[in-house]
């Protein structure tokens, strides 16, 4: 037979707010006979959290490399824009207007499973960080699609 010493030892240690909780409670018990929590009711949240983070992240740069683009060519005069060599000041746009609906539609794919996430949903501020800025790349995508969306891939990168 074990010693009481040994199975102490063996008892996984509490989280701290179990340990103030059972003190609260004044049931007597020491810390480190409260039952740990049973790891396959957590959810993973704290990777999730960053991926989210990064997605939204990512969305808005895209999102706001293309607005710059899009003010650009509306404010510009297309007479004073040189058209083999785009200034310093349009790099950001021409990348954006060239490429970005590869990065913006493969961070589509990758959210939309979160956000019909109950889990997700749960967090109200990093799903409305999400739902916004993957509605705003929706609406990117719809833009690069449309007549005057091709004109500003013809402005930038033609």
């Amino acid at each position: 037979m074990r010693s009481t010493v040994q199975q102490t030892q063996r008892l996984p240690t509490p989280l701290p707010s179990q340990a103030i909780a059972a003190h609260r409670r004044g049931n007597g018990q020491p810390a480190h006979r409260i039952p740990s929590r049973d790891m396959t009711t957590m959810t993973p949240m704290t990777a999730n959290r960053r991926v989210l983070d990064l997605l939204g992240a990512i969305q808005f740069l895209i999102v706001a490399g293309y607005a710059y683009a899009l003010i650009a060519f509306l404010a510009t005069d297309a007479a004073y824009f040189p058209e083999q060599a785009p200034p310093g000041w349009s790099w950001p746009a021409v990348v954006v207007v060239g490429l970005g609906f590869i990065p913006a539609a493969f961070c589509l794919v990758l959210a939309a499973p979160p956000l019909v996430s109950p889990v997700v949903r749960a967090d109200r501020r990093r799903w409305r960080w999400l739902a916004g800025t993957s509605a705003a790349s929706v609406l990117m995508l719809l833009v690069m699609v449309s007549p005057l969306g091709w004109e500003i891939f013809d402005w930038y990168v033609s």
